[in-house]
């Protein structure tokens, strides 16, 4: 085993007429320059565009200063532009003590994705098992590992939870964060309750290699390597300028929807495919996915130390936008990283993305950490990196039974359910905080089916002390005005003040009789 902006990552066009030696422990990377880029227009909309037309590489984007992938054309039309360039060293990118290390050092290679799975199996039998969910272009398998108290069996009852890596092929980063979860949950089982009841009651599902073919590529022949390996030109033989398909922007929701959150070009590096599925890696998660409903799903990638959550394909909110925040606040308590979507400007518009699918297709609520300041971190910093993030991902198991137990909850309830027009109804509310002590609005009222409410009650504005749950019986003694006989509901909901975002609700049900 080994131990283990904003705008990040977006690429483009890359001309690999050079390939390096598996040998060699140089970047290679001749036709290209890391620059900085920045001026006072730097991060305008339309100018923004027209470096995605130009097939501009950007790698990184905050505080009115990018990080680019330039060709000698390019680089002439930033400066034409108006925008000052100054040249970096690709070190800045990748460690380059890694390359041409036998193995690739401490980073996995596929070989040993394998090799370490299986072995988990072998000695965790009882709560791991491995799965072959599918082929990559070049045959290898894609392997999953189930972890859970009944591994070889679907559990219905178990709330299910998704961890995916390597996406991109030269962000090798994303590898060791799922694979070193599954070792932390495997080897603690029995020994921390904490982690034994989360695998006796989660079903954990991690694909550490969803572009196995990608990474192998990018770790012994070109770093920069980010598709996979697709003869787009059906030549019968690879050829880094017009091959490879993007596989995080093959996906089917929303895929293809423009030119600027994908490609349709097959020599850029946001190439889309032919159409959505149309790789195998895709098609592997897809089949997966359809077959499990999974409450989350994190897509581990680097870089940037971001969250990042839909919608992806436009500027606009998804209707869980307060639980998708609120849940990464908390999230990055521990790893101390920034959070939004694209309206946020977090991160650029993508379409055919795992996590617009994931959500607009399924439902789930589906996010993408983007890890550590490079794409291959030194050696030293791989623990670290783990460590940051092990706290998010066991968050994640720990509120899948129910998202929403996060928010304060309510529960309004009756002395009986049987009522006589001019009785007393004792009416009470029992509330419920988790978190720290937060100003909700309580609502109240008595609504019957497919008829107009009555009794409209409201206190706008409560505090709730942190960590509490208590009984607040607001109306003590109700009399029953005259009213049709028939079935009736106490209807309570607790919402955000700012959003009005319905945070928890309940419904109590009774009875009126005839007079």
């Amino acid at each position: 085993m080994k131990r283990t902006h904003v705008l990040v990552c977006l690429a483009s066009l890359v001309w690999l007429s050079f390939i390096a030696s598996p040998q060699s422990k140089e970047l290679s990377n001749r036709d290209h320059q890391l620059v900085r880029v920045y001026g006072a227009d730097v991060e305008s909309t339309l100018l923004y565009k027209q470096m995605l037309m130009m097939d501009i590489d950007i790698i990184y984007s905050e505080s009115g200063v990018l990080k680019a992938l330039v060709t000698k054309e390019q680089k002439s039309w930033l400066t034409e532009n108006g925008l000052q360039v100054e040249q970096l060293d690709l070190t800045e990118l990748f460690d380059p003590s890694v390359f041409g290390v036998a193995g690739a050092g401490l980073y996995h290679t596929y070989n040993e994705v394998e090799l370490e799975l299986h072995q988990i199996e072998l000695t965790h039998g009882s709560i791991a098992k491995v799965f072959d969910i599918g082929n990559s272009i070049e045959g290898r398998e894609i392997w999953a590992i189930k972890i859970s108290d009944n591994p070889s069996i679907e559990e219905n009852g178990e709330a299910a939870v998704l961890y995916m890596g390597a996406h991109h092929a030269r962000e090798w980063i994303s590898v060791e964060v799922p694979m070193n979860l599954a070792h932390y949950l495997v080897n603690s089982y029995g020994h921390d309750p904490r982690i034994t009841n989360l695998v006796d009651e989660r079903e954990v599902w991690i694909v550490p290699m969803v572009n196995p073919d990608g990474v192998e590529y990018s770790q012994q022949v070109y770093q920069m390597w980010r598709k996979n390996k697709r003869d787009n030109n059906r030549n019968g033989h690879f050829d880094p300028s017009v091959d490879g398909v993007d596989n995080n922007r093959n996906y089917g929701y929303m895929w293809g929807y423009d030119n600027e959150g994908s490609s349709p070009y097959t020599w850029s590096e946001m190439y889309r495919g032919a159409y959505a599925f149309s790789e195998p890696e895709n098609q592997a998660i897809r089949n997966l996915v359809l077959h499990r409903d999974f409450v989350f799903a994190v897509s581990y990638h680097s870089y940037g130390q971001l969250m990042l959550y839909p919608w992806g394909y436009i500027d606009a909110d998804t209707p869980d936008h307060k639980l998708y925040t609120d849940i990464a606040a908390e999230m990055a308590r521990f790893n101390g990283y920034t959070f939004g979507n694209a309206k946020d400007d977090v991160i650029y518009n993508t379409n055919g993305d795992a996590d617009d699918w994931l959500y607009g297709e399924r439902g789930t609520l589906a996010y993408t950490f983007e890890l550590g300041t490079m794409f291959v971190p030194p050696e030293s910093q791989i623990e670290q990196i783990w460590l940051n993030n092990r706290e998010p991902a066991l968050y994640l198991l720990e509120i899948a039974d129910d998202p929403c137990q996060i928010y304060p909850a309510i529960n309004i309830y009756a002395d009986k359910s049987d009522y006589s027009p001019g009785d007393s109804m004792e009416v009470g509310l029992n509330l419920t905080n988790p978190q720290d002590e937060v100003e909700v609005g309580v609502y109240v009222w008595v609504d019957r089916p497919n008829q107009s409410k009555y009794w409209i009650l409201q206190e706008p504005q409560i505090t709730i002390p942190a960590g509490v749950e208590y009984s607040n019986p607001i109306w003590r003694t109700f009399s029953l005005p005259l009213l049709p006989a028939g079935n009736y509901s106490w209807h309570a909901v607790v919402v955000d003040p700012a959003t009005e975002y319905i945070l928890s609700e309940s419904l109590y049900h009774w009875k009126l009789s005839e007079p």
